[in-house]
């Protein structure tokens, strides 16, 4: 399930969870087919993965999770996906950065926008800092991101 979740094979994927294939399996490092495919940028296998039970908070040793990496790479299809799968919000990566920390540090404004208004949705917190004392929006000016565009 992981190398084919990795490598984009949704024939693969779709024919191993037919056969009871467990989406939740991982490696020794914690990966799950959920983030190899968001890792890989195999966006199309993230709903198919997330409707047969892959868990949208799963983190691995390194404490990256589902949102974490679709924030940092940009997809926001990938990242709309995994909200609407419930995805915990307020989870931190080993750095104490929220997926909107990382959305906005790595300048992806379509995503930012996104998980601001999930938080905002849910009631929770924008202003959260991570480890270094450092906001989403503090994030987002320091790479130059136009959040509310002009």
């Amino acid at each position: 399930m992981l190398a084919a979740s990795s490598r984009g094979h949704m024939d693969v994927v779709v024919t191993l969870l037919a056969a009871k294939a467990e989406a939740t399996t991982s490696n020794t490092s914690g990966d799950t087919a959920l983030l190899s495919a968001v890792s890989a940028g195999h966006v199309a296998l993230v709903p198919i993965l997330l409707q047969a039970g892959a868990d949208p908070n799963a983190t691995n040793q390194k404490g990256v999770f589902p949102l974490g990496c679709a924030a940092s790479q940009g997809s926001e299809e990938a990242a709309q996906s995994i909200v609407d799968a419930c995805a915990d919000l307020t989870a931190c990566d080993r750095n104490g950065a929220r997926p909107l920390s990382v959305a906005a540090f790595c300048g992806n404004t379509a995503v930012t926008k996104l998980v601001i208004a999930a938080t905002l949705a849910s009631g929770g917190d924008i202003d959260h800092r991570d480890s270094s004392g450092a906001s989403a929006l503090w994030l987002a000016a320091a790479a130059g991101t136009t959040l509310f565009g002009r």
